[in-house]
This record gives structure tokens, C-alpha cells and sequence, in this order.
């Protein structure tokens, strides 16, 4: 099952590659297929999350369940991922932060500031 869903996440890559890099495509047009494939591949991982959790008996299991779509989002992005690119998980804007902010705690993510920006970033395994 793991080997399929690495597939399946493959593809979306491939056609989101595929969409962004096609000079025939308008602009608009491309722009929204790649949004849509996006949201198709959160709603894949989301899937994934889900199937994770055996039996979400409290509400620690729904943030163990979130924070773990997270850090397969922050992955997925390279390892590293900005608030905007966040919000596209369906998280509200608190919550997504103290999402973060455990995350941090825990030692999973560390927050990078550049101006403005601020972009979480996967720590390596070593540092964990």
C-alpha cells in the first residue's frame, strides 16, 4: 500500500511539473489545473493521515492526526514551508499556528525568519 501511495503522489508531481512547465497552456488556465492538483494531492494526503489513525477517540488523536498532515505537507514541500503554503491545508490561522507551535516544541520544525517571511523548516534526523 505504501509503495502505491508513493506512486500515486509521483503522478501528481509529474502533472503539476508537466502543467507548469507547458508553454501552450494560458496562463489562468494553468494556474488553476495546478491548484487543482495540489488540492487533489492534499486531499490524497490527508487520506493517508486518516488511515493512520486507528480510532481518533479524543481530541489529542484529531491534533496528533493534524500535526502529522503537517509535517507530510512540510516534507512534500521540500522540507520547508511558509504560512501561505499552509493555509492550504484548511486549517484556521490559530490553529495552524499552535499546530506549530507544539511542532516546535517537540523539536520537529524550527521557525526561519527572513523579514517578513517565516518559513518552517524540517529539522535533519541527526538533530532530533
Amino acid at each position: 500500500m505504501a509503495d502505491l501511495s508513493k506512486e500515486i503522489i509521483g503522478k501528481l508531481n509529474q502533472l503539476i511539473d508537466l502543467a507548469a512547465t507547458d508553454p501552450k497552456m494560458e496562463k489562468t488556465a494553468k494556474l488553476r489545473f495546478i491548484r487543482l492538483l495540489l488540492a487533489l494531492k492534499l486531499d490524497f494526503l490527508g487520506f493517508l493521515a486518516k488511515k493512520e489513525v486507528i480510532r481518533p477517540t479524543g481530541k489529542r488523536e484529531k491534533t496528533k492526526e493534524k500535526e502529522r498532515l503537517i509535517l507530510k505537507f512540510i516534507e512534500e514541500k521540500g522540507g520547508r514551508a511558509g504560512m501561505e503554503d499552509l493555509a492550504i491545508l484548511g486549517i484556521s490561522g490559530r490553529s495552524l499556528r499552535r499546530y506549530l507551535k507544539n511542532l516546535s516544541k517537540q523539536g520537529l520544525i524550527t521557525l526561519e525568519k527572513r523579514g517578513r517571511e517565516h518559513f518552517y523548516l524540517l529539522l535533519p534526523l541527526s538533530e532530533l
